[in-house]
């Protein structure tokens, strides 16, 4: 078991467009219907009126204005309920320090 499997909060891997490349069950039970984060875009999952300033803030990583950032935004659920989380976003970048990729983690607010 990976520790991205073990972590009991919703955590995904991005690429540098946002798109998921893998996921913890958690991150799955709340946002896709099949448990597969095949296809989900993580713009998709956040409310639209927060999907502008989390694109600024990846952008932001990519070029490597800075490693991390974190935020409140507002989320939907795959019933499409609405949800405040913490996000916290690192980048890294593979082994030539070229292509930036995100890890997301979830802090989800009660």
């Amino acid at each position: 078991m990976s520790a991205l499997e073990a972590c009991p909060s919703p955590m995904a891997l991005l690429d540098a467009d946002g798109r998921v490349l893998d996921a913890n069950p958690a991150f799955l039970q709340l946002f896709s219907p099949g448990g597969k984060g095949d296809g989900l875009h993580f713009g998709d999952l956040l409310d639209p009126s927060d999907r502008l300033p989390f694109q600024r803030e990846l952008g932001g990583l990519a070029k490597g204005d800075r490693t991390s950032f974190e935020a409140e935004r507002r989320f939907l659920s795959r019933e499409r309920s609405l949800f405040w989380a913490q996000v916290t976003t690192i980048t890294f970048r593979d082994g030539e320090n070229r292509t930036p990729h995100f890890l997301v983690s979830l802090e989800v607010r009660a």
